[in-house]
């Protein structure tokens, strides 16, 4: 038992703390996002903006006290377990994934951008 404590512990500094819980929240999940359709993308060798990580940082680049190294390192560590739990093989209906991913993805930057416009995470 006492390695599952240091193992939890271990993930819990391995998360990078951002502004702010909803904002670590917000950035995680657009993350997740953004390393999902990266890997995807370069497994069915389909052309996807390769910026989207990019998109993440443009949208908080306001946020009072961002910690952007967190924030780039998080993006670049979703993309690293996205590859290592989706492989490298592009299955059929990775195609149709793509194409809902790309609408989340979309779908939610507008939504950081709306609550960073707001002030949300300040």
């Amino acid at each position: 038992m006492k390695s599952l404590y240091s193992i939890v512990f271990s993930l819990c500094l391995a998360t990078p703390a951002i502004a702010n819980d909803q904002l670590n929240s917000d950035v995680k999940r657009m993350a997740g996002f953004a390393g999902d359709l990266r890997v995807l993308s370069e497994n069915c060798e389909v052309f996807v903006d390769p910026l989207n990580g990019v998109h993440i940082a443009e949208a908080l680049i306001s946020v009072p006290n961002i910690d952007m190294e967190a924030v780039l390192a998080l993006i670049d560590d979703e993309y690293e377990k996205s590859a290592h739990y989706t492989g490298s093989v592009c299955y059929p209906e990775d195609g149709e994934r793509i194409e809902r991913l790309k609408r989340l993805y979309i779908s939610e930057l507008n939504s950081l951008k709306q609550s960073v416009a707001r002030g949300d995470y300040e």
